[in-house]
């Protein structure tokens, strides 16, 4: 992800031009650009097949409801399947994803949650637009339901200890969870669980993927958070995103 400055100059003797400042006959031409390119050893190009199909079919649906939601997202300037370019934003505030989500931000972050999923739910619109995205949204969502199943067996007790839990009781419930769905056929609770598609999921939902705006008194520009990152969307079960959130959260606090 790169940011990038640029600066026109008009070739002509309109005196209506401003140079550098991407003013053009009174149309405002932004100056700052979001550019993110595909590393090429991730093979992550249907990653932007997926975000090209957010920004240009769902964004614009979810702009028109900007008065109604509590967040926004970037405006699309270039999009390809190899090339995302954004319009810049300045003078926000980020959040490191290893310190997790600030207690005093919490209430805003989970009601932009709850907004996506309230004005997308059972919408024909955003059904008919992600019909043709890869699998089901999601980190993840490349993977096959017997890889899943192959993995959690695999990987379940080291990622306990990752997490270090601290309450004791908290500790057996989850190893106990654990062992018991280590015997059952996780490809089968995965189709149960993504048969169920019902609203816009985000994919990867947590506090790093949100650009704050600076508080101050004297701003009069809009004040939502910018929610960013939508590589992994689709239209599927909510709760993905909701757990996601609640997990990663936990396990960096």
């Amino acid at each position: 992800v790169y940011r990038v400055n640029a600066a026109y100059h008009y070739n002509n003797n309109n005196n209506n031009n401003n140079e550098n400042t991407g003013t053009h006959v009174g149309n405002p031409i932004p100056t700052q650009w979001i550019v993110k390119l595909p590393r090429q050893d991730l093979h992550l190009e249907w990653m932007f097949q997926s975000e090209k199909v957010f920004y240009e079919t769902i964004s614009p649906f979810l702009q028109k409801m900007q008065d109604d939601m509590p967040f926004t997202v970037p405006r699309l300037l270039v999009a390809t399947d190899t090339c995302l370019i954004l319009e810049g934003i300045q003078d926000m505030t980020c959040y490191d994803l290893v310190a997790g989500t600030p207690p005093e931000k919490l209430p805003l972050v989970t009601a932009c949650l709850a907004s996506l999923h309230a004005h997308s739910w059972q919408s024909d619109f955003f059904r008919s637009h992600t019909q043709d995205l890869v699998g089901p949204p999601g980190i993840g969502q490349r993977l096959h339901p017997l890889q899943k199943e192959y993995l959690f067996q695999q990987q379940w007790r080291e990622a306990l200890i990752n997490t270090q839990i601290q309450d004791p009781h908290i500790q057996e419930f989850m190893i106990n969870l654990c062992t018991k769905m280590e015997r059952r056929r996780l490809r089968d609770i995965h189709a149960l669980v993504h048969e169920d598609r019902c609203a816009c999921v985000h994919g990867d939902f947590h506090i790093a993927n949100f650009l704050f705006p600076h508080e101050s008194p004297t701003t009069t520009t809009n004040t939502q958070p910018v929610l960013v990152d939508w590589a992994t969307f689709g239209y599927g079960n909510p709760m993905t995103d909701l757990a996601f959130f609640a997990i990663l959260n936990d396990c960096v606090a």
